[in-house]
C-alpha cells in the first residue's frame, strides 16, 4: 500500500513517436516529481472523443526526472476512437490527467534474479520496473515478451539490457506461439511468479503467487 497523494491537471503533451504497428508512446509533463511514481501505477486521461464521458486507465511506461522538467509516457494502442485521438496528440497539445492513481508494486530485494512476463502493452509497467531494478538494485533480469506479429513487438532499442526472450502468436518473429508456452519451457524450478493481467482499454494490473 502507498499513501501517494493523486493530482489532477492539464498536461502538455511533450512527444508522440510511433513504437509498432498500432502501438505508440506518448510524453506528457507532470507538475510533481515522477519519482513519486511506482510501477504498476497508472494515470486516467479524460475522453477525447465527444461521443465519449468516461476517462481511460493507462499504465505508466516511463518517467524521466531532468532539468527540463519532470514527464512520464504511456503506452497506446488504437483500438478504439479514443485512442485513435490519442495516437494523433501533437507536441504542445493540452490534455486533462488524474494520477497516480492504484498501489503500484517494488521489487523484494531477496530475489537474485527477476524475470518479467508480458504481452503485447501489457509490458509496458515491466518496462519501468525493469529500468528500476536494473539502475537501482542492480539484479539479474530476464524478459520474456509477446505479441501477436513481428510488426507489433516493440523495437528491441526501447528496452534495457535485460536478456530478452519474445514470442509471436503467427510465429513470424521470435519463438512461434504465446508468451506462456515460451515461459513454460524456462520454468524448471519453483520460484516466485509475478503475471500482468491485460485489462480492457490500455491498462494492466499485476499480481503474483
Amino acid at each position: 500500500m502507498t499513501d501517494q497523494q493523486m493530482e489532477c491537471w492539464e498536461a502538455e503533451v511533450s512527444r508522440n513517436i510511433q513504437l509498432a504497428k498500432e502501438v505508440f508512446e506518448i510524453e506528457i509533463s507532470c507538475p510533481f516529481d515522477v519519482r513519486r511514481f511506482l510501477p504498476g501505477q497508472f494515470v486516467s486521461i479524460a475522453p477525447l472523443a465527444q461521443s465519449s464521458c468516461l476517462s481511460r486507465p493507462f499504465s505508466l511506461y516511463k518517467t524521466s526526472n531532468t532539468n527540463f522538467g519532470n514527464f512520464f509516457s504511456i503506452m497506446v494502442r488504437t483500438v478504439g476512437k479514443n485512442f485513435e485521438l490519442l495516437s494523433e496528440l501533437k507536441q504542445g497539445m493540452k490534455i486533462k490527467v488524474w494520477g497516480p492513481l492504484g498501489n503500484g508494486f517494488v521489487s523484494e530485494s531477496y530475489y537474485d534474479e527477476v524475470w518479467l512476463v508480458g504481452g503485447g502493452i501489457g509490458i509496458a509497467p515491466l518496462c519501468l520496473f525493469d529500468k528500476l531494478i536494473s539502475a537501482y538494485q542492480r539484479r539479474k533480469c530476464s524478459f520474456f515478451y509477446g505479441d501477436q506479429s513481428k510488426d507489433k513487438i516493440i523495437p528491441l532499442r526501447y528496452f534495457t539490457e535485460a536478456n530478452i526472450e519474445i514470442a509471436t502468436d503467427d510465429g513470424s518473429f521470435g519463438f512461434p506461439g504465446f508468451i506462456t508456452e515460451l515461459f513454460s519451457s524456462y520454468h524448471k524450478k519453483t520460484f516466485r511468479i509475478s503475471i500482468v493481467i491485460k485489462h480492457s482499454w490500455n491498462s494492466a494490473g499485476m499480481g503474483s503467487c
